[in-house]
């Protein structure tokens, strides 16, 4: 019996002296100082043309500094997990039923833009006291390359609460997150 905890002890010191991916210049995922050290969660609704599904969504990042999502609706049913590392989307798990290759194509864009212009740049939105003025995160009418005029991310805090919503004109989705307090969770 000694022998074996002596062997799990050994394990756990070693395992606990791993060392953590420090963000380099060459790497594409930055820390989001938000959700590096414990996960966020939203209250998350998800428009699509005429149909709308409401659920929560938790978004965490790892240590390889990936972004990984997960949206469950209110019933407990899994939608979709997604992970976001290196500039690419990548749909881990989707649901029979949204698993159509035109549903994920948009799916895995917009998701992508949300997480690389909106959960990104949590630290840039500012308190304001209602969501008639909204920081619009994309696009970002100096940069030339955001021509995108399809797909607009903003995103506000009221309280402390944190709001984002995407809209994309051109396939009619709109995705909306509020973020939770941790007694709401």
């Amino acid at each position: 019996m000694m022998r074996y905890l002596t062997f799990i002890s050994l394990a756990v010191i070693l395992c606990s002296c791993t060392p953590r991916i420090a963000p380099g210049a060459d790497m594409k995922n930055p820390v989001v100082s938000e959700i590096a050290t414990e996960p966020m969660h939203f209250r998350a609704t998800v428009i699509f043309g005429d149909n709308r599904v409401t659920g929560l969504m938790g978004i965490r990042q790892k240590e390889d500094l990936s972004i990984c999502g997960s949206f469950i609706n209110e019933f407990g049913v899994k939608g979709f997990d997604f992970i976001y590392s290196n500039g690419k989307m990548n749909l881990v798990y989707i649901m029979p039923a949204l698993d159509r290759m035109m549903v994920k194509k948009i799916l895995k864009k917009d998701l992508s833009m949300l997480v690389k212009y909106g959960i990104s740049d949590l630290g840039m939105i500012r308190e304001s006291e209602s969501s008639a003025s909204p920081k619009i995160l994309y696009p970002n009418l100096n940069n030339p390359k955001h021509n995108m005029k399809a797909v607009t991310i903003s995103g506000y805090k009221t309280n402390l609460k944190t709001n984002l919503t995407l809209k994309d004109q051109k396939y009619k989705l709109t995705i909306e997150l509020v973020s939770m307090l941790p007694d709401e969770e």
